[in-house]
């Protein structure tokens, strides 16, 4: 037991000490009417391993509980007074809660041990039950009725493993079925997946090979085109050609119909010049006939004059010697004036030709300067027109060339990527192959695995069925030993408490 020590807050005390004891040690046990079988019931408790729930109470608290059970002593009013000071009323229903509690732990402890009692009465009965059981199990009857039940029990396993060899070997042999068919229908699935595929791959390859015939064909077409194109530009720069010697033929024939029209005009005009030359000149010449004339006229005239007047002198050679001589005097001047006159004529005719001759030579000169000028500006033209001809044809040359570099680079260029395209489509096909190989050779794999894990589980449950045939045979031969060795011939058959089996459970 515990051992509790009492002792005393003050001097001057007003507990009873009668009833809680003196401040030296001491034992006390305090005993009930439930404290026996309190006691007892926490023992077994222990003994099995249960936490009790029994209530250890302080000295304090007995001695509040009593107090508060108690009345309370008679104290004069000035002590009451004090305590109404000190807080009386609260301390006593603190008291007073502090003892509800307690009672309510003792009732609620209090039911605990009476369902204890209840449990403890079944564990007995239950103890009881098991000794009978196992006294009657003692008999020779009993253990006979027991084999008998465990033959049947071993019988009825047997059948039902038999039933259930039957219903497993039934259901090998329909999952043998079935998985063969699931066989055939994937091999099948499979055949059908592959052709599928290969009449997929067929007609890609022909939507290839039909896309490849449709871009050689639009290849051709757009060489068609650029051949049409490059045959319609040169055929455009033959006219162009053609156009500028036309153009150069005509300026040519122009030019020379101009050349010819100004010779034309010089040669007319010198034709002219030259007949109005030969009309001076035949101007001149009759004029030198008509002078020699006038001065053979003259002459014959002076020749006439002289004979007559030789006549008139000879006639009247004396009368008029000094008219005479004054005559002839005057005729001398007259002929000196005439020839004089005719000089300046002659003069001024020459003259006037050489002015003329000068003026048409000037006039010859500026037109022979003009044509020279023509003539050299129509050269320079013709150099510039040439020369920018040639440079136009240079760099119509340069453009055809570099369109005709530019198309050779964007063919070579649209080959090599039609190159690279059909070699990276080659290489996808190859690769497609590859995959479609890999990818049946691993399912034929698989289905080869699975079909060698499917073996292996017949195998292995044929095993354990024969396993399980051997240990049934074994149990069949152990109990026809133990029939032969059972020597009554008609057991009796013991009887149970009503509601228990043989192993002393409850039915």
């Amino acid at each position: 037991m515990k051992e509790f020590k009492y002792r005393r807050v003050g001097e001057f005390s007003r507990v009873d000490e009668s009833l809680f004891g003196t401040p030296f040690e001491r034992d006390v046990l305090i005993t009930g009417k439930d404290t026996v079988m309190a006691l007892w019931a926490e023992k077994k408790q222990r003994s099995c391993g249960v936490v009790s729930d029994t209530i250890v109470l302080k000295n304090d608290e007995i001695t509040e509980m009593k107090s508060s059970i108690d009345p309370p002593p008679l104290v004069p009013k000035g002590h009451l007074k004090m305590k109404d000071e000190l807080g009386f009323d609260e301390r006593l229903a603190a008291s007073q809660e502090r003892k509800g509690r307690m009672l309510a732990r003792e009732a609620e402890r209090r039911k605990k041990e009476i369902a204890k009692l209840n449990t403890e009465d079944l564990l007995v009965d239950s103890i009881r039950n098991k000794e009978l059981v196992a006294k009657y199990e003692q008999r020779d009857e009993v253990k006979r009725m027991n084999q008998m039940i465990l033959h049947s029990k071993v019988n009825t396993i047997r059948d039902t493993q038999m039933e259930q060899k039957k219903q497993w070997k039934s259901e090998n042999e329909a999952m043998e079925k079935k998985l063969d068919l699931i066989m055939d229908i994937t091999l099948i699935q499979g055949m059908q997946q592959d052709e599928e595929k290969e009449q997929n791959r067929q007609q890609k390859l022909k939507a290839e090979a039909a896309m490849i015939r449709n871009q050689i064909a639009e290849r051709e077409a757009r060489r068609q085109l650029e051949l049409e194109e490059r045959e319609r530009e040169r055929q455009l720069l033959v006219k162009q050609m053609e156009a500028l010697q036309f153009e150069e033929m005509k300026t040519k024939l122009q030019k020379e119909e101009t050349k010819r029209m100004l010779m034309n005009e010089i040669n007319t005009h010198n034709a002219k010049i030259s007949k109005e030359k030969e009309e001076r000149q035949s101007e001149r010449l009759k004029e030198d006939i008509a002078i020699a004339e006038y001065q053979r006229e003259k002459a014959q005239r002076e020749k006439e004059l002289e004979d007559r007047k030789r006549d008139i002198m000879a006639a009247k050679e004396k009368e008029i010697a000094a008219i005479y001589a004054k005559h002839e005097k005057v005729m001398d001047k007259q002929a000196e004036m005439d020839a004089l006159r005719a000089r300046r004529a002659m003069d001024e005719r020459e003259r006037r030709e050489r002015l003329k001759e000068a003026q048409e030579k000037e006039r010859l000169d500026r037109i022979n300067a003009e044509l020279a000028e023509a003539r050299q500006k129509q050269h320079h033209d013709k150099i510039q027109t040439l020369a920018q001809m040639a440079v136009a044809d240079k760099e119509e040359f340069d453009r055809m060339a570099r369109v005709q570099r530019q198309s050779e680079e964007a063919e070579k260029k649209k080959t090599a990527e039609e190159q690279l395209k059909r070699k990276k489509h080659a290489e996808e096909l190859r690769r497609q192959i590859e995959e479609h190989e890999k990818t049946k050779l691993e399912r034929k794999r698989e289905q080869i695995e699975e079909a060698i894990r499917l073996k292996k589980e017949q195998e292995k449950d044929r095993k354990t069925l024969e396993t399980i045939k051997v240990n049934r045979k074994v149990v069949k031969d152990r109990e026809k030993h133990d029939e032969m060795r059972s020597t009554p011939a008609y057991p009796s058959v013991p009887r149970f408490p009503q509601g228990h089996t043989r192993y002393g459970g409850r039915l």
